[in-house]
């Protein structure tokens, strides 16, 4: 029962044949039933006027009413986004500066830093 490598060989060489002999014939079938498809598409419903408006009114509402809209929004809040950052830096900045570090009460740990009395 020892298989030699030439018999191997025919029988790989046999099988990759076979196989791309099918591979051929599968996209044919395929390629003839997408071009069917197609002209039962274009001849039955293409031409149904009042599909193609329900296509055209769908397609036109969801792209001008909801798509838009929805874009709209994503850039406002992005931008408030950016907007509020850069708020919060300029706060950070006017904090520093304007908080008198001598009115801080030194014995103050992990309290709100101001002194009773301000």
């Amino acid at each position: 029962a020892v298989v030699s490598t030439q018999s191997t060989g025919n029988i790989e060489t046999t099988v990759q044949t076979t196989i791309k002999e099918k591979m051929t014939e599968a996209s044919g079938y395929l390629e003839g039933f997408l071009k069917w498809l197609y002209g039962q598409f274009m001849e039955t419903i293409g031409n149904c006027q009042p599909i193609a408006g329900v296509y055209i009114t769908v397609f036109n509402f969801t792209c001008d009413a909801i798509l838009i809209h929805v874009t709209l929004l994503y850039c406002g809040l992005s931008l408030v986004g950016f907007s509020l950052l850069f708020y919060m830096c300029v706060s950070r900045c006017e904090a520093r500066y304007f908080i008198k570090y001598s009115r801080l009460h030194p014995d103050d740990e992990g309290g709100n830093g101001w002194t009773k009395d301000h």
